[in-house]
């Protein structure tokens, strides 16, 4: 069902390509609107440690009721000061059922001594765009909430409402903005069917449509803890049970333990090229002759992957010294540095977050 969906949404996607070649292109005045919004995004600080979705949404509500939207039609909501969610109504005609555009104002969080510029201020720099959320996704809220001014400066009057809702804590924090909305207001998103704006889209060659991309999964994300103990000691007279040892083993034969090929219908319809009919029946037999596909293999998407990343929900680093230490990224995150603390003293217990969608059991026998 899922992949019939799939692949009638990106027949869609692509007969709405196919007209965009006879479309004007946005006018300079447009452009510039646009880059000013995505400037605007970008310079405000969204993490969840230290940002303020709320301060985001103010301001792009206020640039909704400066084109001439009704206070009505713009509402600010969420669970707490800092984590308020905007979400505009476009009216239209009302023949039909609204559609919901999803996109998040959130970004990760970012420590300003891993980059040699300010994450939170907009640069422009030999052609490319610096900051943090340049593509995830500030650059679809600065389209999204453009084109809903353009279309109501040019009269354009749908046959149904346009809901577009800009939310927090997409990528960290508690405050997950969709399941706050459908739990607390669910009647600001009532619609036919929602788009997530930040799964696909158009990729663009000066206003030339080049691939239409559309997300027909996407990997799940879990956090293990591994905890190994003992009964300490002195380190001037140490015996075979650090437990730092013993975890850094663990870890040795977890990344030497990849998990193994999974293709989904997607997948195998992009890399062999076949309708999905034949291959819902013959997958089981392409699967195994696809593990030894060399493009297949390198591709992370197709199987589960497991890794280490510093601890992020606690308050203890990959391996540390024992000492409580807040860090500012996410567990999702990949880390730039990592230390390994030996001690005068006690050593009773290390532990370390595994980023993973399954825990391999044999690892650590």
């Amino acid at each position: 069902m899922k992949a019939y969906a799939a692949l009638a949404l990106l027949l869609i996607c692509f007969a709405f390509a196919d007209s965009l070649l006879h479309l004007q292109p946005a006018s300079e005045k447009d452009r510039q609107f646009a880059r000013a919004i995505f400037e605007q995004l970008i310079d405000i600080d969204t993490s969840h440690t230290a940002g303020s979705i709320t301060r985001a949404s103010a301001e792009m509500r206020q640039r909704f009721l400066d084109a001439g939207f009704s206070e009505n039609d713009v509402s600010l909501v969420g669970p707490n000061e800092r984590k308020q969610n905007l979400v505009v109504r476009y009216r239209g005609r009302g023949s039909q059922k609204p559609i919901l555009i999803v996109g998040h104002l959130d970004v990760v969080d970012a420590k300003p001594s891993d980059w040699t510029m300010d994450p939170f201020h907009f640069v422009e720099k030999d052609g490319f765009f610096y900051g943090r959320g340049t593509q995830d996704m500030k650059d679809g809220d600065a389209i999204l909430v453009t084109d809903l001014i353009r279309l109501r400066r040019e009269g354009y009057q749908p046959d149904r409402d346009l809901i577009l809702a800009l939310t927090a804590d997409e990528e960290n924090g508690p405050d997950d903005g969709v399941a706050w909305l459908v739990k607390n207001r669910r009647e600001l998103l009532n619609a036919d069917f929602a788009i997530n704006a930040d799964s696909g889209g158009v990729e663009l060659d000066h206003g030339r449509p080049l691939v239409v991309g559309v997300e027909a999964a996407e990997k799940l994300y879990a956090d293990y803890e591994l905890t190994v103990s003992d009964r300490g000691g002195h380190s001037s007279l140490p015996h075979t049970g650090n437990p730092i040892f013993h975890l850094a083993a663990a870890l040795d034969r977890l990344e030497h333990s990849p998990f193994p090929l999974s293709l989904t219908l997607s997948l195998a319809a992009i890399f062999l090229g076949l309708p999905l009919a034949f291959l819902r029946r013959m997958l089981p037999r392409f699967t195994g002759f696809c593990r030894n596909h060399r493009i297949l293999q390198r591709l992370k998407c197709s199987r589960t992957t497991c890794t280490t990343t510093p601890c992020c929900a606690r308050r203890v680093c990959l391996l540390d010294s024992g000492v409580d230490t807040p860090i500012t990224h996410s567990p999702r995150l990949l880390p730039l540095t990592s230390t390994a603390g030996y001690y005068l003293g006690t050593l009773q217990k290390r532990f370390v977050r595994i980023s993973s969608t399954f825990l391999p059991t044999r690892v650590l026998r």
